[in-house]
C-alpha cells in the first residue's frame, strides 16, 4: 500500500508605513510561513506508526527608520531578524505505549521516553525483513537578529554609501530522533531464523539513546564603504570595500569541543609533552571552540553604455559567507 500526503502552507504578510515627521519615516514588515509536513510515510502510518508529523514555523520581521537629513543625505537604521521553529512529533509520542506493551514498569527509574519502540526483524527463512517504529521526535529553533545602519550621500557625480551591521545567531536543537524507548533487533542469533527469534523473544540487540538539546551561539558583523562615480553620461564605476567579522561558534553550556594540534595532551596513554588534544569551551578562558576571523572584501564594477540600447557590465568582488 502506498500512502502520500499533501503538504499545504500559507504565507502571512503584514507591512507598516508611518510618517513620524516630514524628515523621519518608519516602515516595517512581517512574514510568517507555517508548514506541516509528514515524513516517512508507509503502510503503518495510517495505524499511527513509523511516520512523523512536523509543525514548522518560519518568521521574518524588520523595522526601518529613514531620516531624510537634506536633499543629498539619507540615513537608514534597521532592526530585524529571522526565526525558524521546527517541532517533529510522532503519533505514538506521549501515549503510554511502553506501559501498554509491558516495557513499564520493568525499565524502572531508568525508563526511556514515552514512545513506541523500534522493532526490526531481519530477513531470513523465506521471510522478508519487517520493521516498525514509533516515529521520529526532534526539536529545532534557530535564527539571527540583525542591527544595521546605512548612510548615503550624493555629491556631484558621486553617490557614497557607508554603514555596518551586527548579527547574533543562535541554534537550539536536538538530534533527529532525539528520544527512544528502545530499538530491538532480531537476526536469528538463537534459532537461525529471525522471525522465529522474534516469536521466542530472543533479541539480538537492544539499543536506547537520548540526545539533549544543544544551544549554539555565534556573533558576526561588518563595515563597508562604496562610491558610485558617474564618470560620463555613458560610463559609471562602482568601487567598495567591506570588512567582514565572523565570530566563532560556542555552546551555551560549553559542551562543544574541537581538535587543537598545539595543546599539550595530558592523557595517560601518550608520551608526556605530546601535542594535540581536544579543547572544550570554557577552558583556557575562552567560551568559543573556533577562532574569530576578519577579512577585507573589495568589490569593483563598471557599466558602459556606448549606444542608447546597449549596456555592458563587468564586476569583480570577494564575498564572505558566514559559516
Amino acid at each position: 500500500m502506498v500512502q502520500s500526503t499533501t503538504t499545504g502552507s500559507k504565507w502571512y504578510v503584514a507591512k507598516l508605513d508611518y510618517a513620524l515627521s516630514q524628515k523621519h519615516h518608519l516602515s516595517g514588515s512581517y512574514l510568517d510561513f507555517p508548514i506541516s509536513p509528514t515524513y516517512n510515510l508507509d503502510a503503518f502510518c495510517s495505524l499511527g506508526f513509523d511516520c512523523t508529523y512536523g509543525n514548522n514555523y518560519n518568521e521574518d520581521a524588520q523595522i526601518t527608520e529613514t531620516w531624510n537629513i537634506n536633499s543629498s543625505m539619507v540615513n537608514e537604521a534597521r532592526v530585524g531578524g529571522v526565526r525558524e521553529v521546527d517541532k517533529y512529533i510522532p503519533p505514538t509520542y506521549g501515549k503510554g505505549y511502553p506501559t501498554t506493551i509491558g516495557l513499564e514498569p520493568a525499565y524502572g527509574n531508568d525508563a526511556p521516553a514515552d514512545i513506541f519502540p523500534g522493532v526490526t526483524i531481519n530477513g531470513g527463512g523465506n521471510v522478508g525483513q519487517v520493521a516498525i517504529n514509533g516515529g521520529t521526535h526532534a526539536d529545532l529553533a534557530d535564527g539571527t537578529y540583525v542591527v544595521s545602519d546605512v548612510f548615503s550621500l550624493v555629491k556631484g557625480k558621486h553617490t557614497l554609501k557607508m554603514g555596518g551591521e551586527f548579527d547574533t545567531s543562535y541554534q537550539n536543537y536536538t538530534g533527529w530522533g532525539d528520544v527512544t524507548s528502545g530499538n530491538f533487533v532480531f537476526n536469528g542469533v538463537a534459532t537461525g531464523v529471525p522471525y522465529a527469534d522474534f516469536l521466542l523473544g530472543e533479541v539480538y540487540g537492544w539499543y536506547v539513546y537520548d540526545y539533549p538539546e544543544t544551544g549554539a551561539r555565534s556573533k558576526s558583523g561588518g563595515l563597508f564603504a562604496q562610491d558610485n562615480y558617474q564618470v560620463t553620461p555613458h560610463l559609471a564605476v562602482n568601487a567598495g570595500l567591506r570588512w567582514q567579522y565572523q565570530g566563532g561558534w560556542g555552546e551555551v553550556q560549553n559542551r562543544w569541543g574541537t581538535w587543537s594540534p598545539t595543546v599539550v595532551n595530558t592523557g595517560q596513554y601518550v608520551k608526556a609533552g605530546s601535542l594535540g588534544a581536544m579543547v572544550y569551551g570554557g577552558q583556557d578562558g575562552r567560551s568559543l571552540v573556533q577562532d574569530s576571523v576578519g577579512e577585507w572584501a573589495p568589490r569593483v564594477g563598471v557599466v558602459w553604455s556606448p549606444l542608447s540600447k546597449w549596456a555592458f557590465r563587468a564586476s569583480y568582488g570577494i564575498t564572505d559567507v558566514p559559516w
